[in-house]
């Protein structure tokens, strides 16, 4: 072997060597991304997995009258504007297709999860408040 094949060898090895480390870099990048998806996924599905607490069930009087809503499955809702008697104004889904009483007081449950800096509130329709009808 010559000096010129030598030098021809040693110039090849190099190329191969960059390219080898080119491809570990690129692996380590799709590995740290993948790392970081995965990461996402497990955080959300277990944040999700999570069920809320019921915080309080508060007293609500409709402020918007809507029409109702049916959804694919042919089941029917209500997406009616109620006000809180804390003052709060929500959208709530009210189930079923009869006709909204607009001068019964609702019950609306507050439900709350938390889940380290992550807060989630929900509302749900309890039913209407038969006592406050009566009185």
């Amino acid at each position: 072997m010559d000096d010129r094949q030598r030098d021809l060898d040693r110039r090849i090895r190099r190329v191969q060597r960059q390219e080898l480390f080119r491809n570990l870099w690129e692996a380590k990048m799709i590995i740290g991304i993948g790392l970081v998806m995965l990461t996402g996924l497990v955080i959300g599905t277990m944040y999700n997995s999570t069920q809320p607490q019921l915080e309080k069930t508060v007293l609500a009087h409709l402020v918007n009258d809507a029409s109702v809503v049916t959804t694919r499955t042919g089941s029917q809702y209500h997406h009616e504007t109620v006000a809180l008697d804390t003052g709060a104004t929500i959208v709530l889904d009210i189930p079923g297709s009869d006709p909204i009483r607009k001068d019964a007081a609702m019950k609306v449950e507050i439900y709350r999860k938390d889940w380290g800096p992550l807060h989630q509130v929900t509302y749900r329709f309890a039913g209407y408040d038969e006592a406050a009808k009566a009185s």
